[in-house]
Formats: structure tokens, sequence, C-alpha cells
């Protein structure tokens, strides 16, 4: 099976410069309709599988985006 990827927004850190959107390949973040404390609308994942290829995180100025490996429960349990 292969491994799935998330992405984690650090919101208040999200300046709203859309970069992550335009680069993602597989369009799994889009703006959120919220925003921060500073009035930023900051992306969020929209359901699409990541790719956990890190163009988001790599192109954000700000550093507000991480992304990390989903742990099967699964595979924890047999180990």
């Amino acid at each position: 099976m292969p491994a799935r990827y998330q992405i984690r927004v650090i919101r208040h850190f999200c300046k709203g410069c859309e970069l992550c959107v335009g680069i993602c390949p597989r369009k799994a973040i889009v703006l959120s309709d919220k925003v921060n404390k500073s009035g930023v609308h900051f992306p969020e994942p929209n359901g699409n599988p990541c790719s956990g290829c890190g163009q988001c995180a790599v192109i954000c100025p700000e550093a507000a985006i991480e992304i990390f490996m989903v742990s099967d429960a699964k595979k924890e349990k047999k180990q």
C-alpha cells in the first residue's frame, strides 16, 4: 500500500499569498472561507489525496505548511 500524506497549516503564520494553492500538482489545497487572526484566508486540505511532494511547504515564504505521513493503525498494531 502506498504511503499516505497530509498537510498541516499553521494558520497564524499564513499571509494569504496562495502560492501553495497554485503549485500543488494534485490540487489538494484550497483557500478556506475562514480567516486567521490577521484576517487572512489560509489554505486547507480539500480532500484530494496529497502525494507528499512537499512543493507547497517549500514555496511557502512563511513556513506555514508541514507535510506528514499518515500512520496506518493496523500496521502499528501488528508490530
